[in-house]
């Protein structure tokens, strides 16, 4: 069965919430599911950078249990399953979208990475994170250019989806996503390898990170041929990465400096230190 090349067991019987919570969900055809699934896992597999996701999960050597996702929202969640998150397991819950059609036009309706196979390598990113032991969720909300990311696990996977969804070998998908809180597209100027480092130093350290914790798949990231793939850039010019990234924060310095000429009052408000001179009489 394909879902073996992920080494992924999937168990139709089982429908949970995220605290282990029979769901109660309603009755399902359940060889149409394995039909979606094992479709969706035959996308991902057509892709370069989907075979090399494959590859580092099959590496671990750890089941990755795939149930039924519970909710109508067409979305899915990874989560720890075993005896505590410390056994680094991996469950996804996950549903085949309904009514998908290969139409063109039908594509550029949907959101950036929102297609069945895009949200379900999503959610195996999170898994190979997970089974490699190096899943550490930082809370980036508050942190200026990253704070919609929600954290460090959700940036990292939506940056390798939009690698993935840039992959010249991929044929079918959206496009390239901004952030965790929306499925609004990526800022053209972001959409480039180098230039996406502009979102700052702490974007350039979550890659450095990233790189460090999963060698093997980021390095093999690196050789892929896309448009969008910061893995690669990183790799390639580390140097020219950090520039772009010390150049984005004092852009974002700048462009956030208050007026020297003004102050903020209790209501919010600036308020010109100096008024502005009156017109010269004539």
């Amino acid at each position: 069965m394909i879902e073996k090349q992920f080494n992924i067991v999937i168990n139709t019987d089982l429908q949970t919430t995220s605290d282990g919570e029979n769901s109660g969900g309603a009755p399902f055809n359940k060889d149409l599911y394995l039909l979606g699934v094992r479709n969706d896992l035959s996308r991902i597999l057509r892709t370069e950078v989907g075979r090399h996701l494959a590859a580092s999960l099959r590496y671990h050597r750890k089941e990755i249990v795939l149930i039924p996702y519970p909710g109508q929202d067409g979305n899915a969640q990874e989560w720890w399953w075993g005896n505590s998150p410390n056994d680094n397991l991996s469950i996804v819950r996950f549903s085949p979208a309904k009514g998908r059609s290969p139409c063109g036009a039908e594509i550029r309706k949907k959101q950036p990475a929102s297609l069945p196979h895009e949200v379900l390598f999503h959610e195996l990113v999170h898994s190979l994170r997970r089974v490699s032991g190096k899943m550490n969720r930082i809370n980036l909300w508050g942190s200026g250019t990253l704070s919609s990311q929600g954290n460090n696990e959700e940036f990292i996977a939506i940056m390798v989806t939009n690698i993935f969804i840039s992959d010249v070998t991929n044929a079918y998908k959206t496009g390239l996503r901004d952030d965790w809180v929306s499925h609004s597209p990526l800022d053209p100027a972001l959409a480039e390898s180098y230039r996406f480092f502009s979102l700052g130093t702490k974007a350039f350290n979550l890659i450095s990170m990233f790189c460090d914790d999963n060698p093997g798949f980021t390095q093999m990231l690196s050789k892929v041929r896309a448009h969008f793939n910061p893995i690669a850039a990183y790799y390639k010019n580390r140097r020219k990465a950090f520039e772009m990234a010390a150049n984005g924060d004092s852009e974002h310095v700048w462009a956030h400096l208050p007026p020297l000429d003004y102050f903020q009052n209790e209501k919010g408000m600036w308020t010109r230190l100096v008024p502005f001179p009156s017109p010269s009489a004539k």
